[in-house]
């Protein structure tokens, strides 16, 4: 990324252009690392300014490295959707009362409260308070406000979603949205393609 400096762009009047030059490479080093070089230059041209403008330029720079966590929750939110459209269509199944991770039975009883009945959103099974995986998830609102909730998810799911590719999954969704194909008739798999990732099908119904 640089900034513009052209010389059809001229100077503008009690207008500062400051010079701002980023250059960075990744490298896909495993099925779940990569890694990243970054270099970048900011010079505000200002005296007064470079105390204000330094460091939230160094913020938005050092930001690349919340990529692959971003990547994460961009999947567990297409994945929720395929759930959500899956048990609005059939209905959510019927999970026996123990963790999907530990099989620990789970219930409340009266004056237990080490107990919990949370559920997984993605599989519907329950999960113990110790094995439950909590991410906090972006969402739009009906009245297109975006608030962030709590999402209870066990620790295979979050697996499965580890392991999916990205590309495949954004892929998926943008083909489902062009050709009108329902979340429902999405289907994901955990199976490897190629050196690293997973297998996402798509169906017209």
């Amino acid at each position: 990324m640089h900034s513009v400096n052209f010389p059809q762009t001229h100077e503008l009047p009690n207008r500062i252009r400051g010079n701002v030059s980023i250059m960075g490479f990744w490298r896909q080093a495993g099925p779940n690392t990569t890694e990243m070089y970054a270099t970048g230059i900011f010079d505000p041209c200002g005296d007064m300014i470079r105390m204000l403008v330094v460091p939230g330029l160094a913020t938005a720079f050092l930001s690349s490295v919340k990529y692959a966590y971003c990547g994460q929750m961009r999947k567990l939110s297409f994945l929720l959707d395929k759930a959500y459209a899956d048990s609005k269509a059939h209905g959510a199944p019927n999970k026996k009362n123990v963790c999907v991770t530990c099989f620990a039975p789970i219930g409340r009883r009266l004056g237990d409260f080490s107990k919990s009945n949370s559920t997984c959103k993605l599989c519907f099974g329950h999960v113990c308070h110790v094995c439950k995986v909590v991410q906090k998830l972006s969402f739009v609102d009906p009245d297109l406000l975006l608030s962030k909730r709590k999402v209870t998810f066990c620790t295979g799911c979050m697996s499965t979603v580890t392991s999916m590719s990205s590309m495949d999954c954004a892929r998926a969704k943008m083909l489902s949205l062009k050709k009108g194909v329902d979340y429902s008739s999405v289907q994901t798999s955990s199976t490897v393609s190629g050196d690293y990732g997973s297998e996402i099908s798509y169906i017209s119904n």
